[in-house]
């Protein structure tokens, strides 16, 4: 979803932009390099005010015109934020020489430069990620000072015991490894299935945290981090290009009860 966002949209950005050729912009936007878009000119799948353009070379000021790439409008914003619905299988990584990457199921018209996952999911873990290249804006959000809170729905292999609330609350050490405070709830009656809050995101941090209370994580979904939550159909593989200021809602908090009270889980497609 692309749309046109004004020069005073975001307040870090109120500085016009200044004219730059042609080529050049539509390759910061779209991560596309210079030659392949010297075929898409030729080929008029580049448009200047809905009118083809041959030339690469010529000086544009995106806020004045409205740029196309392939009949999609091209923003103005040089950062771009876009949630993915992150399947299993595929890993957090701009690149890997064995296994598929989240970036590779970013489609075409959202791409562009410098673009990458911000923190990382495990490979067989699903649910909400944030791929973006406002690289200050990643940090918040996964640095454990900003506290944000991010929400996982568990299964576990034995059933959910009431003594883990205190045991999370007060923290976990795992093979000399120290977790700082989590919340925890069961969703289902029988307790296999779980809503968990951590706001560290250490490797494999919730897998560990049952590895201590002697379970295991069968399966393992982000639903939210901070108050943005995972569109419900937003299927597996798919993404979804946000506003700066829909971003913004991963770095508010949000109580975990408030979570829990609305939190929909499909357990039959689990």
């Amino acid at each position: 979803m692309w749309c046109i966002i004004s020069k005073n949209a975001f307040e870090r950005e109120a500085n016009p932009i200044s004219e730059l050729r042609l080529d050049k912009f539509v390759c910061n936007r779209t991560g596309v390099s210079r030659t392949e878009i010297k075929a898409y000119l030729k080929s008029g799948l580049i448009t200047v005010n809905g009118r083809a353009e041959k030339d690469g070379s010529r000086k544009i000021c995106p806020e004045e015109c409205e740029v196309a790439f392939k009949g999609k409008v091209l923003s103005l914003t040089r950062f771009r934020y876009i949630i993915m619905n992150k399947p299993q299988g595929v890993v957090c990584a701009t690149q890997d020489n064995v296994s598929k990457t989240v970036m590779e199921l970013v489609p075409d018209e959202l791409m562009c430069a410098n673009l990458a996952p911000a923190g990382r999911l495990d490979k067989d873990t699903e649910g909400l990620l944030l791929i973006t290249n406002d690289g200050e804006f990643a940090h918040k959000v996964i640095s454990p000072k900003s506290q944000v809170p991010k929400f996982y729905v568990a299964r576990l292999e034995l059933p959910f015991q009431e003594s883990y609330k205190q045991i999370f609350a007060e923290g976990i050490e795992y093979r000399g490894e120290k977790f700082k405070s989590a919340n925890i709830a069961k969703l289902d009656k029988n307790g296999e299935f779980v809503l968990v809050e951590i706001r560290e995101g250490k490797f494999h941090q919730v897998k560990k945290m049952f590895m201590a209370v002697s379970n295991k994580v069968l399966y393992l979904r982000r639903e939210q981090i901070g108050k943005l939550f995972l569109p419900q159909d937003l299927v597996p593989g798919a993404s979804l290009d946000i506003l700066h200021k829909e971003a913004c809602e991963m770095l508010k908090d949000e109580s975990f009860e408030a979570v829990r009270s609305r939190i929909f889980v499909n357990f039959s497609s689990i």
